[in-house]
């Protein structure tokens, strides 16, 4: 009996499973949806093209707010997007040196319309994360190339 009481304080009040230990191991399966998102999805799946065409229709009647609703299940909008080459002509090798010209490069784009704010801003984290690999590769080579100038057998 005093085990048990002694077992109940590790584990806390109102907790029977000690720390870490699910009392479901196998738990709720990956991707696994209820009951009624699976049967609203297996209505929209074969309703698809009735759907556009009822919202299409709706739409030119005047009502916008069936159109965004039923598109957006329908075609959801896209997070990312691939940019396009042509927007941006990088050169073939960017290092400090260039890395000016790279920024104004992709600072016109988004001036220019060619990409969005948010692309550009990423593609500046992008120039900074690579500026900054390339420079510790400088430092490592630099510093192994002294640690191979360096006598061996001097102690500092």
């Amino acid at each position: 009996m005093a085990d048990n009481a002694a077992q109940d304080q590790q584990k806390g009040p109102g907790k029977p499973f000690p720390k870490g230990r699910s009392g479901n191991p196998a738990g709720k399966p990956k991707g696994c949806r209820n009951k009624a998102t699976r049967a609203a999805q297996v209505l929209l799946d074969g309703e698809a093209e009735a759907l556009t065409r009822k919202c299409v229709d709706l739409a030119l009647e005047g009502d916008t707010t069936a159109l965004r609703i039923c598109m957006e299940r329908i075609c959801p909008p896209l997070k990312e997007r691939a940019i396009d080459g042509d927007a941006i002509k990088l050169p073939a090798k960017i290092n400090a040196e260039n890395a000016g010209q790279v920024f104004g490069k992709i600072f016109k784009a988004v001036a220019g319309g060619q990409i969005v704010p948010g692309e550009g801003d990423m593609l500046v984290k992008m120039l900074r994360t690579y500026l900054e690999a390339f420079e510790y590769q400088q430092i490592a080579e630099r510093l192994s190339e002294l640690e191979d100038a360096a006598p061996r057998n001097k102690r500092w």
